[in-house]
């Protein structure tokens, strides 16, 4: 490649990556105002109204996902204590997993005690290593296995572990428990945090908007401070398209 030839292209490419580096501060700085001043910008009403729509319809569907874990959760409690509670009267857990144990639980939900070997891949030799592994089924008849797995060496009190892994399951279902109902009386007081329905990407949308001074007009400046940023990024991409012109024509 000659060397006016080189510089043209790496020139371009520098121009580009300022255009977006640019694009993107504003569209931060942009986030950062609205965040601290919503009333800074206004928004089309038809936009809004739908942006409104969206985003309730997210945290409805990211509530019923965190309830679904919390099913699986009561679920996994229930067989994790009704496990510690057959250990306690005398069963054998080795004797539950050798002969595949199905036990029903009286949410009616039930789960399987088994025993698999796999190659345990070690720094000297592959050896068989036998572990516990507990798979849940749900009222529905959905399966799902324990994320835990204990080897068949475990000296520990399996009854105490499978009560501590109990409790442990019983903090992160109340936290999704609470993660989902803030999520519901968000969606249902939609109209009470509007400001919380944009997001940077929009802002980075706007940002596109502005240095390219297409103006859709979905989205306003209203306060002078932003309309004076929106002239100055209107500025900095007018400069660097101007370098750009000079690139291309140079010779």
């Amino acid at each position: 490649m000659e060397p006016l030839a080189a510089i043209k292209v790496y020139g371009l490419l520098a121009c580009f990556g300022i255009y977006l580096t640019c694009l993107f501060i504003f569209g931060a700085i942009y986030y950062a105002i609205y965040r601290r001043r919503p009333l800074h910008f206004l928004f089309n009403a038809d936009v809004q109204d739908r942006q409104k729509q969206i985003f309730a319809e997210n945290l409805f569907r990211h509530a019923e996902d965190l309830r679904r874990r919390t099913r699986r959760l009561s679920v996994e409690i229930e067989a994790l204590r009704h496990l510690a509670s057959q250990l306690q009267s005398g069963v054998s857990l080795e004797d539950l997993g050798r002969r595949k144990a199905n036990l029903t639980l009286p949410s009616g939900a039930n789960y399987v005690v088994e025993i698999d070997t796999v190659m345990d891949e070690g720094p000297i030799s592959i050896m068989p290593f036998d572990y516990f592994r507990i798979t849940c089924y749900d009222s529905n008849g959905e399966a799902f296995e324990l994320r835990e797995h204990y080897g068949l060496e475990f000296q520990g009190d399996w009854n105490a572990t499978f009560r501590l892994l109990a409790e442990e399951r019983e903090r992160i279902l109340k936290e999704y428990q609470l993660q989902a109902d803030g999520h519901v009386h968000q969606a249902r007081n939609i109209n009470q945090n509007s400001d919380r329905i944009w997001s940077y990407l929009d802002f980075v949308y706007f940002s596109a908007i502005a240095q390219t001074t297409v103006g859709f007009g979905d989205i306003l400046p209203n306060h002078t401070l932003v309309r004076m940023l929106v002239v100055l990024q209107i500025l900095v991409g007018y400069g660097i398209f101007v370098v750009l012109l000079n690139i291309v024509l140079l010779r």
